[in-house]
Formats: structure tokens, sequence, C-alpha cells
């Protein structure tokens, strides 16, 4: 069973028989094969089969022909089917949650893909893009914020900024799992703390990132030097000013 699952989460990905075949380098009568087998040894349907109704992200079915048939594949599997996985393969879950990619449903019913939140180094601390952080002596600069807030923090005279968006280009969201990586990437014992941008935004329980948001800001409200700002979009930075952080517009 397990040598079916990285074909199973292909076809997941692909959202069809068709292009996961492509991408496997295998015909596509193998692949629906491999997944009528899958599907046999955990005993529930995972893929749709004709007759039943399944839409692509665009809101049209996603026709191919299996076998000289046609056949819709679902962009992702039934949330039941996840569930199904996961109670057989539970001992292996880690190893799949190393593929970095769950299936969960919104209430809306949309299928969408989980992706961890991810904060890379910034090659230039005067140009700190979405999720990214620097340090630097003295100041620092982000990119534009649109729905974005900057984190920053003083030790000595060392700034460490994080560049936080709520929702990333590859659709993964800012949760309490990433609050934890940004506060492990900041000082431990800080001088001083800002933390300003479109904060407005962040503390609306619509945008489901309040619970993270105030995991971020709880750890440091104790501090005498801490500041909290609410701006609109821009182009901020900051530097260090009699000892404590100062917020500078740019543009």
């Amino acid at each position: 069973m397990l040598d079916q699952m990285p074909s199973f989460l292909t076809v997941v990905e692909e959202g069809s028989l068709h292009r996961a075949a492509a991408r496997l380098h295998i015909s596509q009568p193998a692949l629906s094969r491999q997944m009528q087998t899958l599907e046999h040894e955990l005993g529930g349907r995972l893929l749709e089969r004709p007759g039943h109704r399944c839409e692509s992200d665009g809101g049209r079915p996603d026709v191919r022909q299996e076998n000289g048939r046609s056949a819709r594949v679902l962009r992702s599997p039934p949330l039941a089917s996840w569930l199904l996985v996961c109670r057989v393969l539970a001992p292996g879950l880690p190893v799949l949650m190393e593929l970095n990619r769950t299936f969960y449903s919104t209430k809306n019913a949309k299928r969408r893909y989980f992706v961890p939140y991810i904060i890379s180094k910034a090659t230039d601390p005067l140009k700190i893009k979405e999720q990214e952080y620097a340090s630097a002596e003295k100041e620092i600069m982000f990119t534009g914020f649109t729905s974005c807030i900057g984190v920053i923090a003083k030790e000595g005279a060392t700034l460490t900024a994080v560049h936080l968006v709520m929702v990333a280009n590859d659709g993964s969201i800012f949760d309490v799992n990433a609050a934890t990586n940004v506060l492990n990437l900041l000082p431990e014992k800080p001088d001083a703390v800002a933390i300003f941008g479109c904060i407005s935004l962040w503390e609306n329980p619509e945008n489901k990132v309040v619970p993270a948001f105030q995991k971020l800001t709880g750890k440091f409200q104790t501090l005498k030097k801490y500041q909290q700002y609410t701006f609109g979009p821009g182009t901020y930075g900051a530097k260090i000013d009699d000892d404590d952080i100062e917020i500078t517009y740019p543009g």
C-alpha cells in the first residue's frame, strides 16, 4: 500500500490522472490500476469516477480520457478519504507530513492544500521582503507593506527584523507554528521590540490569524520598551535612536 502513496499524492497535486502519469513517467492505465489497488486495500473511494460530479478550481469539470472512457478526477480527494488514509497509515504519518502538503477544506467547501509558512533569510537587510528576516547594525528596511506587519527586536546595537504577511503567494497562512518560528528568530531577551503595520487586519477574527498574532505579541507586551503601531500600506524601516527603535518612513 505504501508503494502507491507517492503516486496517489501526485494525482492529488496534479488534479488529473493524465498529468500525474506524465509527471511520474508511467502510462495512464498503469497509474489508474495503482489507484484502484490502493482504493481496494483501503476499502474506500479516493477519486471521483464517471457519473460523479467533480469540479476543478475554475468551477468546471476536469475531464480526462481513461482507457477510452471519460473520467473525472477530483482536484483533491474527499476529506473522508484522507481520514481513511490517515487511519490506516497512522504509524507512517510523520513521513507523510514531510511531504509538506496535507489536504483540508475551508468552510465554503473549496479545496486547498496546507503548506507550511516558510520564513527565509534576506540577502539584503535594507530590502527585507515578505516572509524574510534579517539582522543588521543600526538600520533595517522592508519592501512595501500591503496586509503586512513588521516585527523588529533590538539587542545592543543589532536590529533583527521579520516581514510577515497573513497569506503568502503559495497559500500558506501565518499560524501559531509560524509565530513560534518568528519568536525563535528573535533575540531571547531583547532590549526593545516594535511591531507595526496593518495590525487592524491581523486583529480581525475573520482573517483567521488572531491566535498566531496574539502568540507573537504576548511575549513582548511586558517589556518596558515595547511599541505597537497601526499603519496603512507603504514602505517602512527602522533604526536605533537613543538606545530604542525608531520607525522610519522612506515612502
